[in-house]
């Protein structure tokens, strides 16, 4: 189990692996972390899951992080809150944040 230490690892009796979640699954499991929360028109949750391979928990932790990013401003969650949460959850991880594609954003052309 890649991130748990060997000891950690001898404590349980199953390891059981699951699939990563799809793009179309990632944009679910946003739209039901982020919930009822203020989303900035801008932000194209559907690029984010595309963009960002997470599984549920780091993208619960992301949707968290950037719903009390947006809080402390008093405003909706922006592009640049999702990013932020995103590449602290790849550091917890101790990945490196996936490269967007050239002339790529999280936000839409919509204002």
């Amino acid at each position: 189990m890649p991130g748990l230490c060997l000891h950690a690892q001898c404590r349980f009796e199953f390891v059981v692996e699951f699939e990563s979640p799809t793009a179309p699954e990632r944009r679910q499991i946003w739209d039901l972390h982020l919930g009822k929360a203020p989303v900035a028109r801008s932000l194209d949750l559907q690029a984010v899951a595309a963009t960002y391979p997470l599984v549920g928990g780091q993208i619960r932790n992301a949707a968290l992080t950037a719903a009390f990013a947006a809080a402390k401003t008093a405003g909706e969650i922006r592009p640049d809150d999702i990013h932020a949460a995103i590449r602290r959850e790849y550091e917890a991880a101790g990945r490196s944040v996936p490269t967007p594609p050239r002339n790529h954003t999280l936000a839409t052309t919509e204002t």
